[in-house]
C-alpha cells in the first residue's frame, strides 16, 4: 500500500526528503507562502514495549524536518501525517494536536479521520 501512496505523490510534484527508516516516508511541495509537509508511516511493527519507542523515534524524526524548514525560513509548515496500521487504536496514540493525522487500517484499506481532525 505505501509503495503506491509513494508513487502518487511523486506524480503530484512532491519532493521526497532522505529519511532514516525504512517505515516512513517524507515529502514536502512549497505552494503559496506555506510548506506541505506529507509524512506516511507504516506502523508494522505493533510489539508490545517498543511501541512507545516507535512514536518517539517517529515524532523526532518530524520534529528534525520542521526544524530544517523553519531554520531555511519557512514560518507556514503543515504537516499532514498517514499512519498506516493494522490495529487503529495503538496508531491514535501518533495524534498530537499540533498537525493533521490520517490512519490507514492496513487489513481494510479504510481511511480513518477522527472528529477532531
Amino acid at each position: 500500500m505505501i509503495d503506491s501512496l509513494i508513487g502518487e505523490f511523486k506524480k503530484s510534484n512532491y519532493t521526497v526528503l532522505d529519511t532514516n527508516d525504512q517505515n516512513t516516508s517524507i515529502f514536502y511541495q512549497v505552494k503559496d507562502e506555506g510548506m506541505y509537509v506529507v509524512s506516511l508511516f507504516e506502523c508494522v511493527n505493533n510489539k508490545a514495549g517498543f511501541y512507545e519507542e516507535i512514536i518517539e523515534a517517529y515524532n523526532n524524526n518530524i520534529s528534525r524536518v520542521k526544524w530544517g524548514f523553519i531554520n531555511q525560513g519557512y514560518r507556514n509548515i503543515n504537516v499532514l501525517h498517514v499512519i498506516i496500521s493494522e490495529d487503529i487504536s495503538l496508531a491514535r496514540d501518533f495524534i498530537k494536536e499540533s498537525d493533521t493525522y490520517w490512519i490507514v487500517n492496513s487489513n481494510t484499506n479504510q481511511l480513518v479521520i477522527f472528529e477532531n481532525q
